[in-house]
């Protein structure tokens, strides 16, 4: 550091009253390069702080001057440097490793509810895993009429249109969206992100109400995807929100 940005660094030290470790945004203007510390010790000059300002502050531009003076009205307050670093628009670091784990689980629960309702087809005396009662029994959902198209798309066609998938295959899709999305940082790929995870949970919510009032049935499978799908949606909003704020910082 030259003795032309020691002194500039000083000056907004001294102006700004903020610790020295608070000036790596300034700092980076002043050397043109990455912030890495401050290897400079203001001891170097006079120690009168009313004699220090009206030395160096011939060396501030305006724009520093008006951010010294910010500063040290608001010490508290970060810098747009420190919050794209540690503020709400960073990205959650946990973000990535939690989409990963609610999608593959929720494509091991939709390839686990096509094998039972395919063998319940084929075998009508087939028994899943997941059939524990009279009143829990999830092959019992996935042969419904709400089984396929949630029950919706047999208003329209007849059961064996192609068009009325099974809903195990609507989420082998959703995840599988889920999880290639999730790979970009644009916006519109995080809005695409939101709003399908919106019709998810809205699917969710219509479902258990069937499953609750209309079939009388408690199905653990069925419940294990809503729960996957309302966390998807936390953290898919919670990714758009961190998106948004990276790309109004970016220059």
């Amino acid at each position: 550091m030259t003795t032309s940005e020691q002194t500039k660094l000083c000056a907004l030290h001294v102006i700004s009253g903020a610790p020295l470790r608070r000036l790596g945004p300034w700092v980076e203007r002043i050397r043109g390069r990455g912030f890495s510390g401050v290897p400079v010790a203001c001891r170097h000059f006079p120690q009168s702080r009313v004699r220090l300002k009206s030395t160096l502050v011939s060396h501030l531009d305006q724009s520093e001057a008006r951010s010294c003076a910010s500063a040290r009205h608001h010490p508290h307050r970060h810098t747009n440097t420190d919050m794209a670093a540690t503020g709400p628009h960073k990205m959650p670091s946990w973000e990535k490793r939690v989409r990963i784990v609610l999608c593959v689980f929720g494509l091991v629960l939709s390839v686990y509810a096509l094998h039972v309702e395919l063998s319940r087809e084929a075998d009508p005396d087939y028994r899943a895993m997941c059939d524990l009662g009279e009143s829990v029994s999830c092959s019992k959902v996935f042969t419904s009429r709400w089984g396929r198209g949630f029950g919706l798309v047999q208003l329209l066609v007849a059961k064996e249109n192609p068009l009325n998938q099974p809903n195990s295959l609507l989420g082998l899709l959703f995840y599988t969206v889920q999880m290639g999305l999730g790979l970009s940082l644009s916006k519109k790929a995080a809005l695409c992100l939101v709003v399908s995870s919106w019709v998810s949970v809205a699917g969710s919510l219509y479902l258990a109400f069937i499953l609750v009032f209309v079939l009388g049935d408690f199905c653990v499978v069925c419940v294990s995807t809503y729960v996957v799908n309302f966390a998807l949606l936390f953290t898919n909003l919670r990714r758009r929100r961190a998106i948004e704020g990276m790309k109004e910082k970016a220059p």
